[in-house]
């Protein structure tokens, strides 16, 4: 008797993973021009942040 709670894989059992794990393993261009893209969004707002701080509650 094994110790292990793991089984002896089937026959394509891992098929399904495979196709999952393609659009995250196989990235093309449009994803490195959206993840730019959201970055640059964020980098926006991480600088209106900074700029309210220093200058913006100085008033209140």
């Amino acid at each position: 008797m094994k110790d292990s709670l793991a089984h002896e894989p089937r026959p394509g059992e891992f098929d399904d993973v495979a196709v999952l794990l393609r659009p995250i393993l196989e990235t093309g261009p449009a994803f490195y021009w959206t993840a730019a893209l959201l970055l640059a969004i964020v980098a926006w707002g991480v600088y209106g942040f900074t700029q309210q701080i220093a200058n913006g509650l100085q008033v209140t």
